[in-house]
């Protein structure tokens, strides 16, 4: 008996012969009676000696494919919970990215089980047996599987390529495979990445595609394991700061490191990463502990500057903060207690990323904070007025007391007089047989914040301009003043100075309004706009429903106009959460206003991207890949590219030319 196969009625003479000579090649290989002249490689050699010496496997017995219970997949996944909602979207993305080559992504524990599978529509129609072979509770280390690449990643603990006759069974040599291996924050292997396509579909680049988007994996699991703790984030180069190319160290408030990325061990070597763990951030780094200390420093994204104490090596870093971050959990560095962060920062945390205009907003709104000085806050609707003016209150001293919101836009004209100011019982028909206190009133000791001031009929504001004078309140109906002490901050879309020409509004109240003015950037000029969307998109999860977009609505929303700003935002992705499958966003569960231009973008850059037909290396797609994507995510900026890729611009240019890499019309 040689296999299953020689059985199968459907099974043509020629391609029995393939299967017949595949099990001499591995037989021959095995016994000696070649001189490997046939270019079998080492690891696929040593992978079929321990098939055959230490698990017993014969290639013309080939065993049955091997899945665990349904309960004990359920722990499993359970188990690696933290680690599939993070490595679902990139399984995602890779399967759109390798579309149409019938593909399918694996993510394996330690014991080969595969814990999830994605895979594209072509793949699903073509081979059902397949996708049972290697679905979710299917074994594929080498004991059960033979020669396969997730069977020798676990068993050699380094990246693996098994493509078609290195199969060690005649089942799989229809594939094609690249498995690399993920590591847990103590450099421990907790996964394994494979991605698996047909054999006569080679995806040159899949490896390299693996190794980027399992160190995106490491990185992004060791944030989640330690996103109660500090953790700075540094690269040789600063535009890699906050990418997958950081190297991560955890430490805790009294700066002791606590663990740190497998980056870590590259970029500062193995020597040094050992000793690591309980030493002092500062006794690795020169770091001014002030600087980190900084509120700037600690939310914003600013890579700075950092020196290794032990070489002339330097190094960009930011820091970041815990997720969870109080008043009483703050670094301090020995000896400089009174660094610790102002009070009033941590109320200001999701207000900005790296925006140079609303730290600025930031930095001026601290300074007036407690000194009876009003705000006046500009923008476009849906900017985010009001929760900076939230924000404002929280970080003052009058955050106990009461944050009272008057929209002066949306209460009818009759009515806003009695909502601001109050009135006496029976004061006019139809008043409450209680009375009133008003808005104003109910401020009192807290924030006033008066919404779209500019839309408040005009004589209504000399009443309030008395009030703000005199800090008194008379209600309708009554003849005596209530003593009101009251913070103010007001908001518009409108141009009060241009109202005030036109008479709409009181040169007067405007001053008395105008302590200090600040502007909230439209969402579409802020520089932090991707970091912007990421954090609202990641607010919106919880522990047990985390949603997650692809890369393509990544870029949709960082390229979209958002005539309503941060508010369109918000209800987009609640809705997209409502209505998207797998809890994955994808471009079809999008608005249209945003997808309606994707497809021709799409033709457009397939058509300007064609691969020419002279580049065949592998190393070669792969870098022009990695440049197409740069590219991409500079907008086609040629200078930052070439500034991110350390190369100069004609460099760039010359690259580009033999890639056949065009900018987009």
């Amino acid at each position: 008996m040689i296999s299953e196969f020689a059985h199968s009625e459907t099974t043509d003479e020629r391609y029995m012969t393939d299967i017949v000579g595949h099990m001499e090649t591995i037989h021959a290989t095995l016994d000696g009676r070649t001189e490997n002249n046939l270019g079998i490689r080492q690891e696929i050699e040593r992978s079929w000696r321990r098939c055959r010496d230490h698990y017993g496997l014969d290639a013309n017995y080939p065993t049955q494919p091997t899945h665990i219970e349904p309960t004990d997949l359920r722990k499993r996944q359970k188990h690696h919970a933290r680690l599939l909602v993070i490595a679902r979207l990139e399984m995602a993305s890779i399967v759109e990215h390798c579309d149409g080559a019938g593909c399918m992504v694996l993510l394996a524990d330690t014991d080969g089980v595969v814990l999830e599978c994605m895979r594209d529509e072509i793949l699903s129609k073509s081979n059902a047996e397949l996708i049972t072979n290697h679905g979710p509770g299917a074994i594929c280390r080498e004991q059960s599987e033979g020669t396969n690449a997730i069977g020798i990643c676990l068993a050699e603990q380094t990246e693996a390529y098994v493509s078609g006759k290195e199969h060690f069974f005649p089942r799989n040599t229809q594939l094609s495979a690249t498995a690399v291996p993920i590591f847990s924050p103590g450099n421990e292997l907790i996964a394994i990445l494979s991605i698996v396509t047909k054999a006569d579909y080679i995806q040159h680049n899949s490896l390299t595609l693996a190794r980027i988007t399992a160190q995106i994996i490491e990185n992004q699991y060791f944030l989640k394991v330690y996103k109660d703790n500090y953790i700075l984030r540094f690269n040789r180069y600063k535009e890699q700061v906050v990418t997958p190319k950081d190297a991560l160290i955890a430490f805790d408030n009294h700066g002791h490191v606590l663990n740190f990325s497998r980056n870590t061990s590259k970029i500062l070597g193995d020597e040094l990463t050992q000793s690591l763990i309980n030493m002092r951030i500062e006794e690795v780094f020169e770091i001014d502990p002030v600087r980190l200390s900084d509120p700037i420093t600690r939310y914003t994204y600013h890579p700075f500057e950092i020196g290794m104490l032990q070489s002339n090596d330097s190094y960009y870093a930011i820091v970041q903060p815990p997720e969870s971050i109080s008043s009483s959990s703050v670094y301090l560095f020995r000896g400089t207690t009174g660094n610790a962060e102002s009070p009033s920062q941590g109320h200001f945390d999701n207000l900005e990323y790296g925006d140079a205009r609303m730290l600025a907003n930031i930095k001026r709104a601290q300074k007036v904070l407690d000194k009876d000085i009003p705000v006046l806050l500009y923008g476009e609707t849906g900017t985010g007025k009001g929760v900076f003016a939230k924000a404002l209150h929280h970080a003052s001293s009058r955050s106990d007391k009461p944050f009272v919101a008057v929209n002066c836009a949306s209460i009818p004209e009759t009515l806003i007089e009695s909502e601001l100011f109050g009135y006496r019982p029976g004061a006019f028909t139809g008043a409450r047989r209680e009375g009133s206190r008003g808005k104003i009133v109910h401020a009192n000791g807290g924030t006033l914040f008066l919404d779209e001031i500019g839309d408040m009929p005009p004589q209504l504001q000399a009443r309030l301009l008395r009030v703000l004078e005199d800090k008194e309140v008379v209600p309708l109906g009554s003849e005596t003043a209530i003593y009101v002490d009251i913070n103010i901050i007001s908001a518009t879309h409108r141009t009060l100075e241009t109202l005030i020409q036109k008479n709409i509004f009181r040169e007067d109240l405007y001053y008395r309004l105008h302590g200090i003015s600040l502007t909230m950037p439209a969402l579409r000029e802020r520089s932090d706009k991707f970091t912007l969307i990421q954090n609202l998109i990641q607010s919106a999860n919880d522990s047990d429903e985390a949603y997650s977009v692809t890369p393509e609505v990544m870029q949709l929303l960082v390229n979209f106009a958002w005539p309503g700003n941060i508010r369109q935002l918000c209800n987009v992705i609640r809705s997209t959460r409502a209505i998207c499958t797998d809890r994955i966003i994808r471009v079809s569960d999008l608005p249209d206003e945003i997808v309606q231009n994707f497809s021709n973008e799409l033709n457009r850059t397939s058509q300007e991207q064609q691969l020419p037909q002279n580049i065949e290396n592998p190393v070669a797609i792969a870098e022009r890949d990695a440049i197409i994507s740069e590219l991409r995510a500079f907008r086609w900026n040629i200078t930052n590219v070439a500034k991110k890729l350390g190369m100069s611009r004609n460099t760039l240019y010359r690259k580009m030319k033999r890639f056949g890499i065009t900018p987009p019309r």
